[in-house]
């Protein structure tokens, strides 16, 4: 049997950062997780690098939530990316801003992140219970106890930071819902997102591995309006990429309801509807017997122009010096709002982020604590806040964690 203070499950960013604000004042605390080695999602994040947060002035990066904004507006004022940066470089992880804002190591290793974290937790004493599953918890009298297959484990308070379903390779199983639910928690229905999109439009299939650097997407959907702006690519049943995943964040509540949605892609979304046109005029004027998809390939990649005149009839077999006013006014159009038919998002396998969650009703956005079951804690994506790529959701591990931690280490001090 152990015996605790504060038990924190899972060992992931919100986890570790949980655990080091919770033991930094001498609270006992163990973190327990399933995997052989703390971090593991960790490491996946910005593709190995860690974008660990963004630039952005904390008025700004809060908007970016969207409706997770309210409740997370406490825990990014009281911990925000410049506080983020801070406790990293004072820990010898100097951070390197690039010119999109996001925030990544100098060194450009995520293990270097998980070396941070893992060594102050243990300064602090923290004792990792690692390749340890959690299989039922209840809370008695003013203790949890903690059901594991060779230990249990009685705490005075417990963080649940176990994440959402996402990257499930990674531990990610959907275990800390099951905890929550069981203390008396709702849950909203868990999504992927930030995930690529499926298509109904199968001559973009053949496409696969085609990328654009700056695309639109933009769609309507109960009278919201909805738009991202940033790379794209093409995969072999629909669209991928950083722009893609931002928009499936909007997307995935109504695909989950297993109806289609029409979206518009901007091709080039730099450039004004009119402008477009009259580029098209100009480069038609001066090369009139070029054809269309030599005309098209100043503004994209070719393989996509050939495909865009394949599938349209009126670019057909058609000469620059050929295409008339209307159509050429339709391509523009075109250019500017190619209509696609998404019908589901790809796997949670496939999924950055959970969309859903422990709902935040029953959470105090100034502690994390639950206001069902008291000495309970959430931090991170198990809770039913998400953001889009660019280090956002990392900032709600960190952000969450720090208060989850520091005001379960108040709770139990306040027990004794």
């Amino acid at each position: 049997m152990i015996e605790t203070d504060i038990a924190v499950i899972g060992a992931g960013p919100a986890g570790l950062m949980a655990s080091i604000y919770a033991a930094h004042k001498s609270a006992k605390t163990v973190i327990i997780d399933t995997n052989t080695t703390p971090g593991l999602k960790l490491l996946r994040t910005g593709g190995g690098r860690c974008n660990i947060t963004h630039s952005l002035p904390i008025n700004e990066f809060i908007k970016v939530y969207g409706d997770s904004a309210k409740f997370l507006r406490f825990a990014l004022h009281d911990f925000g990316p410049d506080k983020t940066i801070e406790f990293f470089e004072k820990n010898a992880l100097k951070i390197q801003t690039d010119e999109h804002g996001f925030c990544y190591p100098y060194t450009n290793r995520a293990t270097d992140v998980k070396r941070v974290l893992t060594d102050i937790a243990e300064s602090f004493r923290v004792k990792f219970q690692m390749a340890s599953k959690i299989e039922h918890i209840e809370r008695e009298k003013r203790l949890f106890i903690l059901q594991a297959p060779k230990e249990v484990i009685l705490a005075k308070a417990v963080i649940i930071a176990t994440g959402g379903m996402s990257w499930p390779q990674t531990g990610s199983n959907g275990d800390g819902y099951k905890f929550a639910k069981a203390l008396g928690h709702t849950i909203v229905n868990p999504k992927p997102a930030l995930v690529p999109l499926k298509t109904a439009d199968t001559w973009m299939h053949k496409l696969t591995g085609v990328a654009i650097d700056r695309v639109g997407i933009r769609a309507e959907f109960e009278d919201k309006k909805f738009t991202t702006v940033g790379p794209m690519i093409f995969t072999d049943n629909g669209i991928g990429g950083p722009a893609v995943l931002d928009f499936s964040r909007y997307i995935t509540d109504y695909l989950a309801a297993g109806k289609p949605a029409m979206i518009k892609l901007d091709l080039i979304p730099d450039r004004t509807l009119d402008q477009i046109d009259n580029n098209l005029t100009d480069l038609c004027r001066m090369h009139p017997k070029k054809e269309i998809p030599g005309i098209l390939s100043e503004f994209m990649p070719r393989k996509l122009a050939l495909s865009i005149c394949e599938n349209f009839d009126y670019l057909k077999a058609t000469l620059s010096g050929q295409l008339n006013k209307q159509n050429r006014r339709k391509l523009a159009e075109m250019l500017k709002g190619l209509q696609v038919k998404v019908i589901a998002a790809r796997s949670m396998n496939e999924a950055t982020i959970t969309r859903g969650g422990v709902s935040t009703s029953e959470i105090d956005d100034k502690t994390m604590q639950s206001k069902i079951c008291p000495g309970l804690f959430f931090a991170g994506e198990v809770i039913d806040v998400d953001g889009p790529c660019g280090g956002f959701n990392l900032q709600i591990c960190w952000s969450t964690g720090v208060l989850a931690g520091t005001n379960a280490q108040k709770y139990t001090t306040a027990l004794k």
